[in-house]
C-alpha cells in the first residue's frame, strides 16, 4: 500500500456470490469491470511488489526501471463497483432472470478493501409460444422448413442470447439459399411477458427492405435473391500488388464451356484444366 493515497484504497480481492446454485458466481466475474492486481501463480502480487520497491524520485533510473517493469496498485473504485453491478445484471437479464437483483458488499481492513457481489437471480422468465410474422411466402417456407435447427424452443429460458444466435443463424439461413443482401437486421421479435407464470410469447418479424424512391420517401420492396452471372477465371492474378486495377493484366481472353479465362502475356494454362 506505498503508492495508496489517502482516503483511498487498495483492491485486495473481488468476489461474485450467487442465492441460486444455478448461477455460478465464477460465470459472472469476467462483468466486474475492477479486478485486483494479478498474483503469480494465485500467491504473491510480484508487478505490484516491484513497483512498490520503486523510490519516488523519478529521476533515478532504478526507481524508473521498477516502476517499468511492475503494475501500480488498484486503486478501488466506486464507480466502477456500480458499473460492475450494472453489468452483472444485465448479464442475469440475458439469460432470462429479468428481476435479477446484485448488491455489493466492502469490507475495509486498514488501507485494503475487499469486495463481494451477491447476486440474487429471482425465478427466471421461459419460453412460451414462438410464433412467425414472415410476409414473404419463399422465405417463410426456407424458414420453416428448418425449425427442427432452430435454437429456440418452447420451455427454454428466456436466454437473449439465444435470440441474438438465431437471428444470425437464419440470416445465414438465407444467405445460403441466395438471399446475399440479407442479413440479421432485418430479424426482429415482439414478446408477451403479460402471460403470467414468468412465460415469454415470442413472435420472429421479418422486415421488408426499405429504399429511398428518390424523393425523400421510404417505400418497401421484396428480398431478393441472387443468381451467378459470369464466371471468370484470371491467370496471372498477383495479390501482392497494391492497386486493386493493377494486380492482373489481360493480354487476352478466352471463352470456353461458359466460362471466361483471361490470359496475361503468357497462356501457361489450358482452358480445359
Amino acid at each position: 500500500t506505498k503508492y495508496v493515497g489517502k482516503d483511498q484504497y487498495l483492491l485486495n480481492k473481488v468476489s461474485v456470490v450467487s442465492a441460486d446454485k444455478e448461477i455460478k458466481g465464477g460465470e459472472l466475474k469476467p462483468y466486474v469491470k475492477q479486478q485486483p492486481n494479478h498474483k503469480t501463480l494465485g500467491l504473491f502480487r510480484i508487478p505490484l511488489a516491484f513497483y512498490s520497491l520503486s523510490g519516488r524520485d523519478s529521476t533515478k533510473w532504478i526507481n524508473r526501471w521498477l516502476r517499468k517493469i511492475g503494475n501500480p496498485p488498484v486503486i478501488y473504485s466506486p464507480d466502477l463497483t456500480e458499473k460492475s453491478k450494472n453489468e452483472i445484471r444485465k448479464a442475469l437479464e440475458n439469460r432470462g432472470y429479468i428481476h435479477a437483483e446484485v448488491e455489493a458488499d466492502t469490507t475495509v481492513r486498514k488501507k485494503k478493501i475487499a469486495v463481494k457481489y451477491r447476486v440474487i437471480p429471482h425465478s427466471p422468465y421461459y419460453i412460451g409460444t414462438i410464433g412467425y410474422r414472415i410476409p414473404n411466402d419463399t422465405i417463410r417456407q426456407i424458414v420453416m422448413r428448418d425449425t427442427v435447427s432452430s435454437l429456440l424452443k418452447s420451455e427454454n429460458l428466456f436466454d437473449r442470447n439465444k435470440l441474438e444466435e438465431e437471428r444470425q443463424r437464419i440470416s445465414d439461413l438465407l444467405r445460403n439459399r441466395g438471399y446475399y443482401a440479407f442479413n440479421k437486421e432485418y430479424i426482429t421479435y415482439t414478446a408477451d411477458t403479460t402471460v403470467g407464470d414468468h412465460r415469454v410469447d415470442i413472435e420472429m418479424n421479418l422486415m421488408p427492405v426499405p429504399v429511398n424512391d428518390g424523393n425523400n420517401q421510404v417505400v418497401y420492396k421484396r428480398h431478393e435473391t441472387y443468381r451467378i452471372k459470369n464466371v471468370y477465371f484470371i491467370t496471372n492474378y498477383d495479390p501482392m500488388r497494391g492497386e486493386q486495377d493493377g494486380r492482373y493484366d489481360v493480354r487476352d481472353t478466352v471463352f470456353y464451356k461458359g466460362y471466361y479465362i483471361l490470359y496475361g502475356s503468357k497462356k501457361f494454362i489450358r482452358p480445359s484444366t
